[in-house]
This record gives C-alpha cells, sequence and structure tokens, in this order.
C-alpha cells in the first residue's frame, strides 16, 4: 500500500510540474506576442504625433514669401490640438498655408472657413503631422476668412480650429 500511494504521489507530482511547465509556456508565449503588438501596431495616445505616418515632410516656404498671419492659438472641439498656423503670400501672387508641429487626430481635412465649425473650403487632407503647406486657391478672399479649420469628414464635424486675421490683403 506504501508503495502504490508513492507511486500515486509521484504522479501527481509529475502531472503537476507537466501542468507549471505548460502554463509558462503559454504565459511566456502570450507575452511574447503582445510585445511583439506592442512594437509593431501603434500605440492610441490622445494626441497622434508623427505615429503610423509617414514622416515625410513638406519643405519650408520658398524664398521671397511675405508671411501675412501666424498663430498657435487652437480652438479644440472634439480632440486636443496644438501647433503652429502660418499663411504666405509666395512670389508670383501665391499664397500658401503652412501647419507645423501638429498635434491632433489623423484622418482629417484642413480648411480655411467664416465659420469655425464648418468645412468651408477644403484645402487638403491633412499629410503629415510635423510640417505641411496647402495652396490656397486664388478665388477665396482671406479678408472674409475667420478660421483654419481641422475637419472630419467622416463624422461631418470640426475637431479644432484656429483664429485667422489677414486684413489688408488683395484676395
Amino acid at each position: 500500500m506504501g508503495r502504490t500511494r508513492g507511486r500515486v504521489a509521484a504522479e501527481d507530482d509529475t502531472e503537476r510540474m507537466a501542468r507549471i511547465s505548460r502554463t509558462w509556456w503559454i504565459g511566456a508565449g502570450a507575452l511574447a506576442a503582445a510585445g511583439l503588438l506592442w512594437a509593431v501596431v501603434p500605440a492610441h495616445d490622445p494626441v497622434h504625433r508623427t505615429r503610423g505616418l509617414a514622416a515625410v515632410e513638406t519643405p519650408s516656404p520658398p524664398d521671397q514669401t511675405r508671411l501675412l498671419y501666424s498663430t498657435m492659438t487652437w480652438q479644440s472641439f472634439h480632440h486636443p490640438t496644438s501647433g503652429i498656423l502660418e499663411i504666405y503670400r509666395v512670389a508670383g501672387g501665391d499664397r500658401l498655408l503652412r501647419l507645423a508641429d501638429l498635434a491632433t487626430a489623423s484622418g482629417l481635412e484642413v480648411g480655411l472657413s467664416t465659420d469655425p465649425y464648418t468645412a468651408g473650403t477644403l484645402l487638403g487632407g491633412l499629410r503629415t503631422h510635423r510640417a505641411s503647406n496647402y495652396s490656397i486657391p486664388a478665388a477665396l478672399d482671406l479678408t472674409r476668412v475667420t478660421s483654419a479649420v481641422l475637419w472630419n469628414p467622416r463624422l461631418g464635424v470640426a475637431v479644432a480650429a484656429a483664429p485667422v486675421h489677414v486684413t489688408g490683403v488683395m484676395g
């Protein structure tokens, strides 16, 4: 009887060790998979910088430009937003809007509007959060524009807006 009890105890110990070993390997595998996912899939943080976006930066405005307006003030409606907005007149009369060091949501459109809650004239999709230039249509009267808007086309809402005050400029 003592022998049987010893053999059963030995088998129980073997099974227990095998179970602990399997549990350890499953845990280690899950941890490795989580680490791989963390390294490959960008984390969701409330303010997206360049995570998951191409690190392509639009060159600085060309020489012979005139700064018409600049601000770092953003009114956030649906997402924390910060960055620099500048409007330039370049040689030849063209105008451009430049966004730099922008921290906001991804998948937005950039627009100029007379109302901070509407899309207005859309200039294009948000290209990068570092620095991007957007051509302003010649037909758009900048003296009537009051806001630069970051528009979410999927939801149909303004995510954030910055005030724009360009005075004394033709067109």
